[in-house]
């Protein structure tokens, strides 16, 4: 999985847009990190975090769990993640386990953006 900044990241901005590409595993998820550090800071978890879904083609049960405890560490340091763009075979798989239930759901990253906005 390769995981990219969106360009309107600004290193004021408490909105981040994180874009995971590929098969998405625990491994992976946990490159976040090393990726958005350098760039929003040691604190980026209490930021507002859009992952963009848009080209991700495999999720599997420990990359699920993974989402579960970044939405766990960043609630506990006041951010916040929206899931957007989901690709129809990911977003199949999030309606039967209820996913967004559990982390907002948004069908694109301009809708993220309102939804963090709210």
């Amino acid at each position: 999985m390769q995981i990219e900044l969106g360009q309107e990241n600004a290193p004021d901005s408490r909105q981040l847009h994180v874009s995971a590409c590929g098969r998405i595993s625990r491994d992976a998820l946990a490159r976040i990190n090393d990726v958005v550090t350098p760039v929003a800071g040691p604190d980026w978890r209490s930021m507002q975090l859009m992952l963009d879904l848009t080209d991700a083609t495999f999720l599997d049960s420990a990359g699920i769990s993974s989402l579960l405890s970044l939405r766990d560490e960043m609630d506990r340091q006041s951010g916040g993640m929206v899931l957007c763009s989901v690709p129809q075979q990911l977003n199949q798989m999030f309606e039967i386990i209820g996913m967004s239930s559990l982390i907002p759901v948004a069908d694109s990253v301009r809708r993220a953006k309102e939804m963090i906005a709210q």
